[in-house]
């Protein structure tokens, strides 16, 4: 027996935009987020390309998966290092924020500290949760399902021995469904 809730495929992710500005630099930039649990942080995403424009960079947007944030009162950690020629990463400074302050707001801008400066500034661009859905979660949220089945019984349409009918049944000693 295959129950739905086995076969549930529906999951939700949180999407991320978010760009740099305010820093002191011409080489590239690497994001990585991090969830923070007590002394523990575990990878969420990372973002090593980053696009420059006319008022600072912009990463891609990226996204986590719900099933790895507990829920939107966890604390997110935002750290921006520099990759140059001699240093593959040179940390430049980091910043900590609640994911429900995050969501839905764009426009929400978190300094990044090091050693009590501020060494530039994260634009979060958007920051949203979207939910892909399967047929199953309509059927759980109550949607119904109709079936209706049609059989024409009229001669309208010549013999069923005709070839060139509709209902044409072709001659055999046993008929198999």
């Amino acid at each position: 027996t295959l129950r739905g809730s086995e076969y549930d495929d529906s999951s939700s992710s949180v999407v991320f935009h978010i760009g740099a500005r305010s820093f002191v630099t011409k080489n590239e930039l690497s994001l990585y987020v991090y969830l923070v649990e007590g002394q523990e942080l575990t990878t969420l995403a990372t973002c090593d390309f980053m696009q420059n424009n006319k008022k600072g960079f912009d990463w891609p947007e990226f996204s986590v998966l719900s099933t790895s944030i507990p829920d939107d009162n966890c604390i997110l950690k935002f750290e921006v290092f520099e990759r140059t020629k001699t240093k593959p990463k040179v940390h430049l400074g980091a910043a900590e924020m609640q994911l429900g302050i995050l969501l839905g707001y764009s426009g929400r801008v978190i300094k990044l500290i090091k050693e009590g400066f501020t060494i530039g500034e994260l634009k979060v661009k958007d920051c949203k949760r979207i939910t892909k859905y399967t047929f199953l979660n309509y059927i759980y949220g109550g949607a119904e399902v109709s079936l209706i089945i049609a059989m024409d019984f009229t001669n309208s349409n010549k013999e069923p021995s005709d070839p060139k009918s509709l209902h044409y049944i072709p001659k055999r000693n046993s008929i198999i469904f």
